[in-house]
């Protein structure tokens, strides 16, 4: 159960594909829906404007350029992360980078 939703979540992941969802419901064993969706590594998946696993840093600026991303006083939220939002923490993407390459790209919301 996770205390910020009142809910059960469980993730689900599926390594080979790099990919991972976590799903939430009203109770344990319950009916499910996704809350958030991970992908790394392996994955081929990309967003719905193209970005990837191994894309440029630059690149998902650029592409990303024309979306509005709330700072909401974000100031240490990452850590030592280099990491890029678009939207917002509460729901939104955020692209997180190794080697001036995106290795992680996160839809959901990161903060209850």
């Amino acid at each position: 159960m996770w205390e910020a939703f009142g809910q059960a979540v469980q993730t689900w992941m599926f390594p080979d594909a790099g990919v991972s969802f976590d799903m939430i419901s009203d109770e344990i064993g319950g009916a499910k829906s996704v809350v958030s969706i991970t992908l790394k590594n392996s994955s081929t998946l990309k967003t719905q404007l193209g970005i990837g696993i191994g894309v440029p840093k630059q690149k998902v600026i650029e592409v990303y350029s024309e979306y509005t991303t709330s700072d909401e006083g974000l100031d240490g939220y990452f850590g030592d992360a280099d990491a890029h939002l678009v939207g917002s923490i509460y729901g939104g993407m955020i692209f997180y980078f190794e080697n001036g390459a995106v290795s992680e790209i996160f839809l959901g919301a990161a903060a209850e």
